[in-house]
């Protein structure tokens, strides 16, 4: 009987020692040997492409080129040259990869801007037909014409659209030069670009470069990640422009020379590169010269008639994709920007001008650092007028020339103006009305009624 008691006060008590254990342990925390390792100094940044073209000034005393950046400004060739047979104009550059990443380039020769003459048979004539364009690669500058004739004519070809170098591989840091850049009338030229006096022709010559990304570089799986990457196209006629923009394979078209072109030219997904050259468009429909449907436009400034740039208010050419401008001048047509089927994508804009009406409809807006007013020249000249649609906002921008907004039935949406002015009068919340709606004209009332208006952050109460 005893031990059946001992038995038994031994189990309670273990029963009681082992509720006490997990009572202390449930405020307590495991623990098991553990070990780390940290990759350390991990950096992660962005590669650069970045190609820089320089031009050299030979010094006889050294024997020694000292080069300086090829900037919008710089002249490589005399604009006042009097082309006949025998003269030459020769320039030195070098190409060097001033990025990290591995790039492809080409240069080409640009004719900036040209005018043409009338020869004494009474033909007009372009002096870029009866120039010539050599490269050679050089240690020193040519002692004579002669020399620099000589080293090129063999694999010169006529001036317009001349491209040299295409398609070399630059790695980081790597540099080719001096290039001599050689171009002259041959003295096989006869009178047929000898002008008339009173029918001189002119040229404005340059030189574009280009690049892209080269294979070379790898990431986690190889070197190809970039195969594809194209070099963009450079044009410099109407008939090359369309091209381009019609060719699936080209991403980037870039003008050496101003083009004219007639009628509709869409863009989709492509980048238009002015270079500073001039589009001069023909228009007469509701389409727009330059039937933008998403991409990216630079550089480059549009006259002419009709509608500048978007995709017009007829609806048959539809926005399939955001759109940006920078540093576009629209001057001439009666529309800048005319979009009618926005399709609910973005237009970004920047450092731009757009003259004439602009209206823009399901299309949400965004302008930095641009300027608004009345063309300097066509029917543009008539209007100073952004009709309002939907959701817009103008951040640094200038409205001249007694800028007015109109709104229609349609209009929601937000309007919005940061740090802007009118005709040299900042704008406020209290002035926006007095400012934008100078003539009292009716359309200003859908702005006033269906939109919200936001100046500088503070709502505007209309009265």
């Amino acid at each position: 009987m005893t031990k059946k008691k001992s038995t038994k006060r031994a189990l309670i008590s273990s029963l009681l020692i082992l509720a006490m254990c997990f009572t202390m342990l449930a405020g307590t925390t495991f623990a098991w040997f553990t070990d780390e390792v940290t990759s350390g100094n991990n950096l992660i940044v962005s590669g650069k492409l970045d190609l820089q073209l320089q031009y050299g000034v030979y010094d006889d005393q050294t024997q020694a080129f000292t080069w300086s950046d090829v900037t919008s400004a710089t002249k490589l060739f005399d604009d006042n040259a009097l082309y006949e047979p025998g003269y030459t104009q020769v320039a030195y550059v070098r190409v060097k990869n001033a990025g990290t990443l591995a790039l492809k380039y080409k240069l080409a020769a640009n004719v900036v801007s040209e005018t043409k003459g009338t020869n004494v048979f009474d033909e007009e004539f372009a002096l870029s037909d009866y120039l010539k364009f050599g490269t050679a690669n050089v240690q020193a500058a040519y002692a004579d014409r002669a020399a620099a004739i000589a080293d090129v004519d063999a694999n010169a070809t006529a001036l317009k659209g001349a491209t040299l170098a295409e398609g070399n591989v630059l790695e980081a840091g790597q540099e080719v030069g001096p290039i001599a850049v050689v171009i002259y009338m041959p003295t096989t030229v006869g009178n047929q670009a000898n002008y008339k006096a009173d029918a001189q022709p002119s040229i404005t010559l340059g030189l574009t470069a280009v690049a892209t990304q080269a294979v070379k570089e790898a990431d986690a799986f190889d070197d190809q990640y970039d195969a594809n990457a194209v070099l963009p196209t450079i044009v410099n006629s109407a008939a090359g422009f369309t091209a381009a923009i019609g060719d699936p394979s080209t991403n980037k078209v870039v003008l050496d020379s101003n083009v004219t072109v007639d009628g509709p030219q869409t863009i989709s997904g492509k980048t238009i590169d002015g270079n500073g050259n001039t589009i001069t468009v023909s228009n007469t429909g509701s389409d727009c010269g330059l039937n933008a449907k998403s991409g990216t436009i630079e550089n480059v400034t549009v006259v002419g008639t009709g509608r500048g740039i978007g995709t017009g208010s007829s609806g048959t050419y539809k926005m399939d994709g955001d759109l940006y401008l920078d540093n576009v001048t629209v001057d001439g047509p009666t529309y800048g920007i005319n979009i009618g089927k926005g399709e609910g994508n973005k237009l970004i804009a920047t450092n731009s001008t757009i003259n004439g009406w602009n209206s823009m409809d399901d299309v949400e807006g965004t302008f930095t650092n641009c300027t608004f007013g009345k063309a300097s020249q066509g029917a543009g000249a008539n209007y100073a007028v952004w009709a309002i649609y939907d959701t817009i906002t103008f951040n640094n921008c200038a409205f001249k020339d007694g800028y007015q907004f109109f709104g229609r039935s349609t209009t929601t949406g937000v309007l919005t103006l940061n740090n802007c002015t009118h005709d040299g009068v900042a704008v406020t919340a209290a002035n926006f009305a007095s400012l934008f709606d100078a003539v009292h004209d009716s359309d200003f009332d859908y702005i006033k009624n269906q939109m919200t208006v936001i100046v500088n952050g503070e709502t505007v109460t209309f009265a």
